[in-house]
């Protein structure tokens, strides 16, 4: 499974490090932390696994990765909820 930023339904800025997104369907809008932000730059950059986005901020970090799989998973699930990221295989 792969995830992609639904350009559609979602426009953004980088604003001090930090991302705000809008929903341009339901005009909701999001600040995203470091860790999001970097989520959403690494999904600008392609289509990402959820290892990919796993092992990726587990360096950023310097952590292992188990212990961002919950950020991650929370993230996406956020994400796909809204509509602003979508599953591909």
């Amino acid at each position: 499974m792969f995830y992609s930023i639904n350009r559609n339904r979602v426009r953004w800025r980088i604003v001090d490090g930090e991302a705000v997104l809008i929903n341009v369907e339901s005009s909701y809008y999001y600040s995203l932390n470091k860790t999001g932000t970097l989520m959403w730059e690494l999904l600008l950059e392609q289509n990402r696994s959820f290892d990919d986005l796993v092992e990726a901020v587990a360096v950023r970090y310097g952590k292992p990765g188990v212990a961002v799989e919950g950020d991650v998973r929370r993230f996406l699930d956020m994400m796909t909820a809204e509509g602003l990221v979508v599953e591909s295989n």
